[in-house]
């Protein structure tokens, strides 16, 4: 089971995400992508995502002009995936990481019409994990010791588009995100360089 553990965190990681945003409570469900040398079959993965979000909205501009705003983040971030049937026992085996997570980000409006605001957006973002698990079936394992496998930081780069609109009288954001990790979370010096991949697609309300 250990040089099973040890292979596999070698060579892949996955991220589960859900997005706060400041005034905005959003739920999200999207799909992660693994950053492996090889496939590694039978991963599934889901979670969440929290924090704050400081960006602003212009929404006096009358002449639609493009404007350029810093836009910073807060963020609880949980990463992980399960492994199902991966031992000889048909158990699952799942991993968790979780973070505090600040983007620096850069964010352009682009005139579109009246009441629809869209806006790109791409800068750095820094993670520093907080804990970090393994589990078979639910049940710790004992002597995987999370913490030696793992680095405390994660880095990299996001990009991604908002686009910010009125329905039914509720201020709604609908978002697409990909962040590109280019950090090496493995903390085993001789194993390959495990990175992260996520694309998450979100839709917020306003309070």
């Amino acid at each position: 089971m250990e040089s099973r553990l040890l292979s596999l965190f070698r060579k892949l990681s996955v991220i589960m995400n859900l997005k706060k945003k400041l005034t905005l409570f959003v739920l999200s469900l999207f799909l992660a992508a693994p950053v492996a040398a090889q496939d590694v079959p039978g991963i599934s993965s889901v979670g969440v995502k929290g924090g704050l979000s400081l960006a602003s909205l212009n929404a006096d501009n009358t002449d639609f002009s493009y404007t350029i705003s810093p836009r910073a983040e807060l963020l609880y971030v949980q990463k992980g995936g399960v492994i199902e049937n991966f031992t000889s026992g048909n158990e699952d085996v799942a991993y968790s990481l979780n973070y505090i997570e600040i983007p620096v980000l850069a964010k352009v409006n682009v005139p579109v019409v009246r009441q629809v605001f869209p806006s790109l957006y791409l800068g750095p973002y820094i993670g520093f994990a907080v804990s970090r698990s393994i589990t078979v079936d639910g049940d710790d394992v004992q002597g995987a010791n999370p913490e030696d496998r793992f680095n405390t930081t994660d880095y990299g780069l996001a990009i991604g588009t908002d686009v910010d609109f009125s329905f039914a009288g509720r201020n709604l954001v609908l978002s697409a995100r990909y962040d590109w990790g280019l950090a090496n979370v493995s903390a085993d010096d001789a194993s390959e360089e495990v990175g992260t991949s996520t694309f998450m697609i979100t839709l917020g309300a306003g309070l």
